[in-house]
């Protein structure tokens, strides 16, 4: 089994949309679901807002990591935010999310980046057990608010 990975392109709007999907789904939260491919092409590709990578088995696209950089203003570096970790069921238990984590680490390294971070719902506790063996620790003490839709305009329109 041969392991590769390769830089989404354009090209590869409709495939890292369907993925995106997938891993809403898998995260149980397809309702809330709006992407779109012409999002995603405005968005990563025309915007480079994030980027994507797939991961390949023997040539086949069979995984994808979504990612963006921000910066932590205590440390004074950026790091790597991955927003969509993703393998498909057929390929899972193999070692290919282990890898894909391991990708972005690397991306993250190659970039001078300080650190990598992602979100995972409190009801997958099989992928936090990855997370512990990859050596990442919980945040504790940190609680992440999201702010959209209505709410977000009501704030924007008071500045």
């Amino acid at each position: 089994m041969e392991v590769t990975f390769r830089k989404a392109t354009v090209d590869d709007a409709a495939k890292v949309l369907s993925y995106m999907r997938a891993f809403a789904a898998f995260n149980k939260v397809e309702d809330e679901f709006t992407a779109t491919e012409e999002r995603v092409r405005t968005w990563i590709f025309e915007r480079g807002e994030a980027e994507a990578v797939f991961e390949q088995v023997d040539g086949v696209d069979v995984g994808m990591v979504v990612f963006s950089s921000c910066f932590n203003p205590f440390s004074g570096v950026p790091g790597l935010s991955l927003s969509c970790v993703y393998v498909d069921e057929a390929h899972r238990n193999h070692g290919l999310g282990r890898r894909l984590f391991a990708e972005a680490a690397r991306i993250a390294q190659e970039r001078g980046y300080g650190w990598v971070e992602w979100r995972s719902p409190d009801w997958n506790a099989r992928t936090s057990g990855l997370y512990y063996v990859l050596g990442a620790e919980q945040l504790n003490g940190w609680t992440l608010f999201h702010l959209e839709g209505d709410p977000l305009k009501e704030l924007a329109a008071r500045a």
